[in-house]
């Protein structure tokens, strides 16, 4: 499929580690104000509280209401399943033997990994840790698909 990288568990391992952590800083680093503007940013806070809530407010309170482990458990079979589940689909992409193809085919799995992680972790993806737990579900996915559609491509080249 694309030529993979021929390392070790554990330095792939430390990659996506460093990666995610980059990425989840910097992520917050671009949402949260400047330095200069949080104390400005704290006495010019609004009190929303009192505001009734939209549908994305009930649909993320309601999404909040089930348990962490029960959405970790729903991403991880959802994710692990689904570029099994399409197999004949990678099939047929694979048989063009087309890297744009290819590549498209894994964008569209681990874009569809990124979407569940963020319905899952509430929509609004408020805080930090919301964040940082959708963009280590991304690269999370990425990895778990580019492996499963290099080992169907491998079986099929067999």
């Amino acid at each position: 499929m694309f030529g993979i990288i021929k390392l070790g568990i554990i330095p792939k391992l430390v990659l996506v580690i460093v990666a995610a952590a980059g990425a989840a800083y910097l992520g917050h680093a671009l949402t949260g104000p400047a330095p200069s503007q949080k104390t400005e940013a704290a006495a010019d806070a609004k009190d929303i509280s009192n505001v009734p809530p939209g549908t994305l407010q009930k649909i993320h309170a309601k999404i909040n209401d089930t348990s962490p482990l029960l959405r970790i458990v729903i991403f991880v079979l959802i994710a692990f399943l689904l570029p099994i589940a399409t197999i004949s689909i990678v099939r047929k992409v694979l048989a063009h033997g087309s890297n744009t193809h290819n590549f498209l085919m894994l964008a569209a799995y681990t874009a569809a990994d990124a979407l569940l992680a963020i319905l899952l972790v509430g929509i609004l993806m408020t805080g930090f840790w919301a964040i940082a737990l959708v963009i280590l579900a991304l690269i999370a996915g990425g990895v778990y698909n580019f492996n499963v559609l290099n080992r169907i491509e491998e079986l099929e080249n067999g």
